[in-house]
């Protein structure tokens, strides 16, 4: 799965100088293979936005009007790297999309990792796993945005203070219906 992945990313970037479309469709397919959703890309609000020396995030709305990224990077990742990530970026996840449409993903295989450390137990609370899921492997990220917090969308840049800079202005905010 990871070789299809890294597969993918040289086709992107080859498709990316062709054309902005057609790459939007190829990363529409990717996401509905890959995540199990089918959603149609609306608009593409940044591409290839930098998030660490070997992520990159592309942020797009649907067709609903919703709001998602998605997350890539060359290196090894976690669910826990991916908040973090989201945080430094300004983004607020809603939802993490599970790879293959997996719902239980997170917790399986936080639960196996517990149970690797302490074998003896047999009763997991969820609340114990709660450390376990932020160190489940996760790259590709697909992760729907509930807030742009401040009114800003940050990328990573290794010159400015910090390593974080603005990239663009975007206000959005899930409104939750009753």
């Amino acid at each position: 799965m990871y070789n299809h992945f890294i597969k993918w990313c040289l086709c992107a970037k080859i498709i990316n100088m062709k054309g902005s479309q057609y790459s939007d469709k190829n990363l529409e397919e990717f996401i509905q293979k890959h995540f199990g959703v089918n959603f149609g890309i609306d608009e593409v609000v940044s591409r290839d936005l930098p998030i660490s020396y070997s992520a990159e995030a592309v942020i797009f709305r649907t067709k609903k009007k919703k709001l998602y990224a998605f997350l890539s990077s060359e290196a090894r990742m976690t669910l826990g790297d991916m908040q973090y990530l989201l945080n430094k970026m300004n983004l607020k996840p809603a939802y993490f999309f599970p790879p293959n449409g997996y719902k239980d993903y997170f917790v399986d295989h936080a639960r196996e990792q517990f149970l690797q450390i302490f074998p003896g137990r047999e009763h997991v609370q969820d609340e114990e796993l709660r450390y376990y899921k932020t160190r489940v492997t996760y790259n590709p990220a697909l992760v729907e945005i509930a807030e742009v917090k401040n009114g800003e969308v940050r990328c990573f840049n290794s010159d400015s203070i910090g390593s974080w800079r603005t990239a663009f202005r975007l206000s959005y905010k899930k409104i939750i219906a009753k």
